[in-house]
């Protein structure tokens, strides 16, 4: 499109099309829109092999019983499990950008963005998920008082996440099509031969099924965001900067569920009987996807930029911050597949859905400090002379983090009794015998086991107590119910990161053409960052770390030739 400029539409010359903007005396209108049509053809094939789980039970380990061949619980999906969702997804946007002084302008918005509900081609699945609308309004300013140093910034907007495919397809597993049964305390053998026999098999008639549903108010996510920065322009190009910002995220996902066992006279609460002692004897555990989790977000952060001025920049950045929520957050789909598996499920089905579940996020990070930087060394200037030929042109840059370790909490390892709460979920969480332990960080294999008094731990039966104790938590929770450990209530190991890379590009003769070398040193200290203690209390590796999440140091050389 060609036209005067303030008199016509424009495409933006960069950034996805759909965008057009107009300039008219103060004002800088944009607005733009975009349409997806979604489709995904997949297989989806959870548990249709079958699955066997071993936990301690009987009064043996989970490996006494792996190796006795007595499982506690087997799985399987029957039916076919090939799916095509289609779906449509529309947003579309208005900004405009005004310039009410000089020294002050302002940005305004609006954002629509609307998903139909999704269908299956084949109607082998309804997912029954509502189409959803939502609206975002945008505001920001940014004011310059007396043409100074110093630039006063806020924004404040509501941002919409979605529902995504891999949370409302976890519909497939539901009836008449599709059947997952779950067998407690099966003979190995009939198990055996069910999972050889279940491809060829069509869901059985009248048997309790798990179900998949999402709730009929389900909600798209979305979070209210909103910052306030004041920044000084220093000499040698230096930008300071201290800001706050923060959020509110309501309509989080998370999974419930329901129709868990219950005490029922005269029918013993073990592992076996948790199918007899389900509610609505027609099914078995109903999982729900809900969005009523709450996350809270809030962080103060002191920033220095310098640009690139006698061969150096960097950027450096302090957050002090908290981050809270219900046990969902923005990550969170609800569909099974979130590590730790127990993200955003209650840990028994009367639970306070507060009390159980707020606490820190998985994300958490107190305090965090970043660096990068790039700085050309100065040596040997403009000689020619051998060796500075080859020493000078050299810059060094990297990048480094200092990050307080995330969050995590302990579970019993096991349902039965004893153990847990016998409600056929294993996120139950202990009592904590000692709360002087609440908040404290187990970062080192060679004392974390001590601190949490491990070696302690004894299981059912000895000590004349029917359940498992240790010296600082016992698993002592009544059937249906949860101990008195909070949500995300530990820390483990921090960041402390260098990466660090050395090179320079040499000029070779016979026209445009350069030789680029490079030497990346990642993790240049060979700093370990160590994992979270095991956090089972019924298995053998409960406070014992065992491993890292991250590689020792890495080299890496690489040359480029450009002609």
């Amino acid at each position: 499109m060609t036209a005067r400029r303030g008199k016509s539409w424009h495409t933006s010359p960069v950034g996805p099309p759909g965008i057009f903007y107009r300039t008219m005396g103060r004002h800088t209108l944009k607005f733009g829109w975009n349409t997806t049509r979604a489709q995904v053809n997949d297989l989806q094939s959870n548990n249709n092999r079958g699955a066997l789980n071993f936990n301690p039970d009987f009064g043996r380990t989970a490996m006494e019983n792996f190796l006795l061949g007595t499982p506690d619980l087997f799985t399987i999906t029957i039916g076919n499990l090939y799916r095509g969702f289609r779906d449509w997804e529309h947003t579309a946007f208005v900004e405009d950008d005004f310039r009410l002084s000089p020294t002050f302008s302002v940005n305004v918005g609006m954002r629509y963005e609307a998903e139909t509900s999704p269908t299956e081609v084949n109607h082998l699945t309804d997912p029954k998920m509502p189409a959803q609308h939502t609206l975002g309004p945008r505001f920001g300013f940014a004011w310059n008082p007396g043409r100074g140093r110093l630039t006063v910034r806020s924004g404040y907007g509501i941002s919409h996440s979605s529902i995504f495919p891999v949370t409302y397809q976890t519909t497939r597993f539901n009836p008449p099509s599709v059947q997952v049964l779950e067998i407690n305390t099966p003979s190995l053998v009939d198990a055996l031969a069910l999972a050889e026999a279940a491809a060829a098999m069509k869901p059985i008639p009248r048997a309790q099924q798990n179900l998949y549903l999402l709730s009929p108010d389900l909600v798209t996510p979305y979070s209210h965001m909103y910052s306030l920065s004041l920044e000084w322009a220093l000499p040698s190009e230096t930008l300071m900067r201290l800001a706050y910002m923060g959020s509110r995220s309501f309509h989080l996902l998370t999974q419930a569920v329901y129709n868990r066992p219950v005490v029922v006279p005269g029918i013993p609460t073990t592992v076996a009987t948790i199918n007899l002692r389900r509610p609505d004897q027609r099914y078995g555990a109903i999982n729900v996807v809900e969005s009523n989790s709450i996350g809270y977000y809030d962080a103060a952060q002191a920033s220095v930029e310098k640009r690139l001025t006698h061969g150096l920049t960097f950027r450096a950045a302090y957050t002090y911050g908290k981050a809270l929520d219900l046990g969902g957050d923005f990550t969170n789909t609800a569909s099974g597949v979130e590590i730790p598996p127990e993200t955003g499920t209650p840990t028994c089905e009367h639970c306070n859905h507060f009390s159980d579940q707020k606490g820190f996020a998985l994300f958490d990070t107190p305090q965090t400090f970043t660096m990068s930087y790039v700085y050309r060394l100065p040596f040997f200037g403009a000689s020619m002379r051998w060796p500075a030929a080859v020493l000078k042109g050299w810059q060094i840059s990297g990048t480094t983090l200092f990050q307080s370790g995330v969050t995590f909490h302990f579970h019993t390892g096991s349902d039965a009794p004893g153990y847990g709460n016998v409600d056929g979920n294993t996120a139950d969480r202990p009592n904590i015998l000692n709360p002087s332990l609440l908040g404290k960080s187990f970062d080192n294999p060679d004392s974390a086991g001590a601190l949490l008094g491990a070696d302690t731990c004894r299981p059912p039966g000895t000590d004349g107590l029917p359940y498992l104790h240790c010296r600082n938590f016992d698993n002592n929770i009544p059937p249906g119910g949860r101990g008195n450990l909070g949500w995300n209530t530990f820390r483990k190991d921090g960041t402390a990161n260098w990466n660090v890379a050395f090179g320079r590009s040499f000029h070779l003769p016979g026209g445009d053409r350069s030789l680029d070398y490079r030497t990346e040193f990642i993790n240049f200290f060979n700093t370990p960052q160590f994992d979270k203690p095991g956090v089972q209390l019924s298995v053998a590796t409960f406070g014992k770390i065992t491993n890292t999440v991250n590689k020792g140091r890495q080299v890496q050389f690489t040359l480029k030739l450009n002609f």
